[in-house]
């Protein structure tokens, strides 16, 4: 799910709130996501806790993270975690970001129209993620994981320009169908 949203934005198929008639920028190097088993590891130890609440950096070394909860039980495990990748994803829409996709302390900082789920979605030189979810009472805590650097305040969220062009040189760097660098 997350490259899929990597995909469209790479694209410039994604609407960006910020310009309600525009979409966000298509980018020069975004790169392929990869699942982490560390991420793994570090999200499901965070989710059996149910607290509702960020875990600790000093539980997660290395990472950032992005959590969600789901206020109902009627639906299963898959339900639960594509609405809260839904829920990272939508801030572009809703929210909006700079044209410039610069990660400013202003942008940050946002107590309205935050993006900061988003921007860890979307960090380009990203390439790892995981994410768990599970059933509490009364209630679906979700918790994803993105390797740091992400949400790096004053750098591009994304570098833009002509898809894939700024991809690492080689044969297969990009599959320009969904616009997203390989390694």
């Amino acid at each position: 799910m997350h490259n899929n949203f990597r995909s469209l934005v790479a694209r410039g198929l994604a609407k960006n709130g910020e310009y309600p008639i525009l979409n966000a920028p298509s980018a020069s190097r975004m790169d392929l996501m990869e699942y982490d088993c560390i991420a793994e590891f570090f999200a499901l130890n965070h989710v059996t806790l149910c607290d509702k609440q960020p875990s600790s950096p000093f539980a997660r070394l290395g990472y950032s993270e992005n959590i969600h909860i789901l206020p109902t039980t009627a639906t299963d495990l898959l339900g639960a975690i594509q609405n809260a990748i839904a829920s990272f994803t939508s801030e572009l829409e809703t929210n909006g970001i700079p044209s410039n996709m610069v990660l400013t302390p202003e942008v940050f900082q946002r107590t309205q129209k935050a993006v900061t789920s988003v921007s860890k979605v979307l960090w380009a030189s990203n390439r790892y993620v995981a994410c768990a979810t599970r059933l509490c009472s009364g209630f679906y805590f979700t918790s994803c994981m993105y390797k740091d650097p992400v949400n790096v305040i004053g750098q591009s969220i994304y570098p833009i320009g002509l898809v894939c062009s700024s991809c690492p040189t080689g044969p297969n760097n990009c599959n320009p169908a969904i616009g997203l660098c390989s390694y």
